[in-house]
């Protein structure tokens, strides 16, 4: 029983979790990144009325930058995006 209970407590001792450390410059230099993203956005309009639904896509793409350095506070971080959607969609309606 003892030999099992010494089995247990050295499983346990390696799977409980640790504390990771990680120095400021290292986190610094990891906390920097830029993407690209294809994007599509689909639009769905209902006019109760007349129970018509029209729709369509807007396909579009967004851009992200982000950074973290010491520029005025210490271990800034900042991050930037845009996004451009541009498409059509078949809207049809009427005057009632």
């Amino acid at each position: 029983m003892k030999n099992i209970n010494n089995i247990v407590l050295i499983a346990v001792a390696t799977l409980a979790p640790r504390a990771a450390y990680a120095d400021t410059a290292d986190i610094m230099a990891a906390n920097n990144q830029a993407g690209i993203q294809i994007t599509s956005e689909h639009i769905s309009l209902s006019d109760n009325s007349s129970g018509v639904t029209d729709s369509g896509n807007l396909p579009g793409f967004a851009l992200s930058a982000s950074m973290m350095k010491n520029l005025w506070l210490g271990n800034d971080y900042i991050e930037a995006g845009y996004g451009y959607n541009s498409g059509n969609t078949n809207v049809t309606g009427a005057f009632g």
